[in-house]
């Protein structure tokens, strides 16, 4: 294996955050638009970051 890459796991690790806030924001977006907006956008891009050659 060769060296990690270290802002390949840095953008994994905001990833991650991103998965747990929209996990934790989930049930709010029924209730306030802005939560509805900020769960489609975090959603939008957070999962390609786990992806990469």
């Amino acid at each position: 294996m060769g060296k990690r890459i270290e802002w390949v796991d840095m953008a994994k690790a905001i990833g991650m955050i991103a998965v747990v806030t929209g996990h934790a924001i989930h049930p709010l977006v029924d209730q306030h638009p802005m939560m509805s907006t900020a769960f489609s956008a975090i959603y939008w891009w957070h999962m390609p970051l786990f992806f990469h050659y």
